[in-house]
């Protein structure tokens, strides 16, 4: 008796490794396509080490509340409440201390950002509010 069919394929994502498996061969293509879509609008987003990012502008811009895409303030939403659930254990906002430590993967620098010290996402109307950079 044998187990139903499986394919898989790996890749890279995001700075680390990924796996994409499906139950009926035939779709591997369309699932690696869907996968690929959803992670580069990620990294579009939400990278630190793109120039180009939405987060990389985000972290670029003065203003103390600032309007972001449904998909950012999804995933700061996302990563706020892992800070919040672990009690800090996982902490979104050390972007700055791990480029100090040279937290850069695979030697890439990072983009310019700035230490915010709290996040606050306002889901009704999709912005970030943060308290003013210090001097």
């Amino acid at each position: 008796m044998s187990g139903p069919a499986v394919a898989a394929v790996d890749g890279r994502a995001l700075g680390g490794l990924l796996r994409v498996v499906v139950t009926r061969p035939a779709n591997l293509a369309a699932a690696k396509a869907a996968v690929d879509q959803v992670v580069d609008a990620v990294d579009v987003a939400a990278s630190r080490f793109r120039d180009d990012s939405e987060l990389s502008n985000l972290n670029a811009k003065p203003e103390r509340e600032v309007i972001v895409s449904a998909l950012l303030g999804k995933l700061i939403a996302a990563a706020l409440r892992g800070a919040r659930l672990t009690g800090g254990a996982v902490d979104p906002t050390v972007g700055s201390a791990l480029k100090r430590s040279a937290g850069s993967p695979a030697g890439r620098p990072s983009s310019s950002t700035r230490h915010r010290d709290r996040f606050e996402y306002h889901e009704v109307s999709s912005s970030i509010s943060a308290p003013p950079q210090k001097p």
